[in-house]
């Protein structure tokens, strides 16, 4: 879909450019958590492994609930490796959840049906644009791109710091679950 973007602009294009993104970056990180879950866990503590593939529903980030927060994967994998008390993974779940959640607002508005319009009065003096047309732009999937390479650097750096406390991971096996950047270029 991106390529035929690049080729001819159209904004029904775009739509399943921004749906392919979101879905794309949502089966990245629910693979890839799991793959590593189940190389350091099948074998070597059965339990936790088996609480993870029960919660496979699980969202990806926390969820706010009534009475409280529902720790969603990102947090859990933190757990999993002892990292809640590193600042630098927090931060680093913090931004990979922000960028999730901006990508999937896109993808819910046009999933969801929400309208794609201009509209304003006959002699141009007030246009408006509706949220849903206003992320159609080259530029906002220029930026959502940039977004999406941005978490996937944070996902490297959280398997940076989960590596320390594995013992089947190891630096030859971390490279097959890091994220390949992605590319826009004409």
């Amino acid at each position: 879909y991106l390529e035929k973007f690049k080729k001819d602009k159209s904004e029904h294009i775009l739509i399943f450019v921004f749906i392919m993104l979101q879905i794309y970056v949502e089966y990245f990180l629910h693979q890839n958590m799991r793959r590593v879950i189940r190389f350091e866990f099948e074998h070597n503590n059965k339990s936790k492994y088996e609480e993870w593939i029960k919660n496979e529903f699980q969202y990806i980030p926390d969820k706010k609930i009534k009475g409280g927060i529902k720790k969603g994967k990102i947090s859990i994998f933190i757990e999993y490796f002892l990292l809640n008390s590193n600042h630098e993974a927090t931060m680093t779940k913090e931004q990979i959840e922000s960028v999730f959640n901006e990508i999937t607002k896109i993808r819910n508005l046009f999933v969801h049906g929400h309208k794609i319009s201009l509209s304003g009065n006959a002699d141009s003096s007030h246009v408006e644009i509706s949220k849903a047309k206003g992320y159609l732009t080259e530029n906002m999937l220029k930026l959502i791109i940039k977004n999406v390479n941005l978490l996937g650097k944070n996902w490297d750096r959280l398997l940076d710091l989960a590596l320390s406390n594995c013992k089947s991971l190891n630096i030859k096996v971390i490279g097959d679950f890091k994220f390949d950047n992605l590319d826009y270029k004409k």
